[in-house]
């Protein structure tokens, strides 16, 4: 799918526009910290329709366009981290919230975003979404391993400052920290057995460390990596 560029007036305004088709169901237009208008739009659609929606929301691409003009762009120096990779924030005017992860850096689109603390406000946000969803895949991908020995818990998802996770059997609820989503996935694996053995065996016993090692082997070389990241 080949890119088109072109340049667009809008009102008293013009900007090199690029046109992007791709595997996409709807238009998203978005207004680069470098003046550029880039618009991703469906496959099926042709050049010509995508460029006749961009002209039907000239308003908000001259305003964006402004705006931009008139303010200084949030710097892109800010660091985000995911997955043990640190990640830089890209922001970009959008007309609604947008993110999209390339390698290391996750593109933000949004409809404001006046200063840094604006966009890692957005990007944290983006992150603890993440978060949820991603531990919760893990949890229910590593829970079968243990055969049913205890009911799937209620998974919690809690900014904590001393720990990565901790366990009530009792109440059969595992609380995960949101910073997990942080570490390289291997260590987060780590910590979800360590808390699905304490259903087990609710202490640090030699029986429960053995209980960790019948699942994950190499647990130790993956706490000695975790112990490396500090809780943020």
């Amino acid at each position: 799918m080949t890119a088109r560029t072109e340049t667009v007036s809008f009102g008293d305004i013009s900007a090199a526009c690029e046109f992007t088709p791709k595997k996409v169901k709807n238009i998203n237009i978005r207004v680069r910290q470098d003046g550029r208008v880039c618009v991703s739009y469906p496959s099926w659609m042709s050049f010509f329709e995508a460029r006749a929606v961009l002209l039907q929301r000239s308003d908000f691409v001259r305003n964006a366009l402004l705006r931009l003009g008139q303010s200084s762009p949030a710097p892109v120096s800010e660091k985000l981290f995911y997955h043990g990779r640190e990640l830089t924030l890209d922001p970009h005017w959008s007309e609604r919230p947008v993110f999209s992860l390339s390698g290391d850096v996750l593109w933000l689109g949004l409809p404001e975003f006046g200063s840094a603390a604006a966009v890692r406000c957005a990007a944290e946000s983006w992150l603890s979404g993440q978060c949820r969803l991603e531990l919760t895949g893990l949890c229910l991908g590593l829970y079968p391993l243990f055969n049913g020995l205890f009911p799937f818990p209620e998974l919690r998802f809690k900014k904590m400052t001393s720990r990565w996770g901790s366990c009530m059997p009792s109440k059969n609820t595992v609380t995960l920290n949101t910073a997990l989503i942080s570490v390289p996935t291997e260590c987060a694996e780590y910590v979800i057995v360590h808390e699905f053995c304490h259903f087990l065996h609710p202490n640090h016993s030699k029986s429960f460390h053995a209980e960790v090692e019948k699942y994950i082997p190499d647990w130790r070389e993956r706490r000695k990596k975790l112990n490396g990241y500090t809780i943020r």
